[in-house]
């Protein structure tokens, strides 16, 4: 297994979300002596969208030269912090979600670093969609970090001890590489594991599956030498895990993402749709 947070992809959008981000990012990388690679994404759409006889050619030369110009000063900036720093050699046009999931493959990065809110096109579409379609289709980990404006200023909701205590999202689902991910995660900042599984009506206990999940992270965590907690609640998991994660002090909250979509969840909205609106707290998306 690759060492948690190795090579982090920053995609940013740039705008004024994307300085503060890439300042957090800095601290995080430096902490964990972690390389970075920022990249940014022309939206198809505002190509697509373009005004008839305008010259595109013309239009992608200019985004391209304003984004190397932000990104190589995003670059010093970081890199001003401690982070060892690249900028993704081309500036691509394309599906933003698509895009990003597939440079994060061609550059071998180990997690996606992403901010919950942004620019989009013509400020109509939010970052917040972009980080939701990578979430489902990236094969690399992606941590979301929540940012919200305070005074005025972009502020970004994480601490440089992002491991320092994990909440793990746990149901039959979860495998045994995402408790690995955890409790090696969570060894890196003398952190701990909370295994938290939420029971939903008419169940009245774990299944058997997830009592085998408690089972695998108590001995991961035990041979790793990380504290690993057993929490079991009732109710809806994204309300119960945003409520456990708020009493137990978590640092952040790592759920896992499948390609199982039950009927329920097509029409209420899944679990982790919700979570990306209520979590306050760094969640880390891991692909199962």
């Amino acid at each position: 297994m690759a060492k948690v947070l190795e090579h982090i992809l920053l995609p940013l959008d740039l705008s004024e979300v994307s300085k503060p981000l890439a300042i957090s990012v800095a601290e995080l990388a430096s902490r964990h002596k972690s390389r970075v690679t920022l990249l940014h994404v022309i939206e198809e759409a505002m190509v697509i969208h373009v005004a008839a006889g305008y010259d595109v050619s013309s239009l992608i030369r200019s985004i391209e030269k304003n984004a190397r110009e932000k990104l190589d000063k995003i670059k010093k900036l970081m890199m001003e912090k401690g982070a060892n720093v690249v900028v993704y050699e081309d500036i691509p046009v394309g599906n933003p979600g698509t895009v990003i999931s597939e440079v994060a493959e061609e550059v071998g990065a180990t997690e996606i670093v992403m901010g919950s809110k942004g620019l989009g096109i013509f400020r109509i579409l939010p970052l917040g969609s972009t980080v939701r379609e990578t979430v489902k289709i990236s094969r690399k980990p992606v941590i979301r970090l929540k940012t919200y404006k305070e005074n005025g200023h972009v502020k970004v909701a994480y601490s440089p001890m992002l491991f320092r205590k994990i909440l793990v999202g746990a149901d039959r689902n979860t495998s045994k590489s995402m408790i690995d991910y955890a409790v090696n995660a969570a060894s890196t900042d003398d952190g701990k594991v909370i295994l938290a599984h939420i029971i939903e009506p008419p169940l009245e206990e774990p299944s058997y599956e997830v009592k085998n999940v408690f089972k695998y992270g108590e001995k991961a965590g035990e041979e790793r030498g990380v504290e690993v907690e057993i929490v079991v609640a009732r109710g809806r998991p994204d309300k119960m895990l945003t409520a456990i994660a708020s009493q137990m002090d978590a640092s952040s909250v790592l759920v896992g993402r499948t390609v199982e979509r039950r009927l329920s969840e097509l029409i209420l909205g899944s679990t982790l749709d919700r979570l990306m609106t209520l979590c306050e707290l760094p969640l880390i998306v891991y692909p199962l």
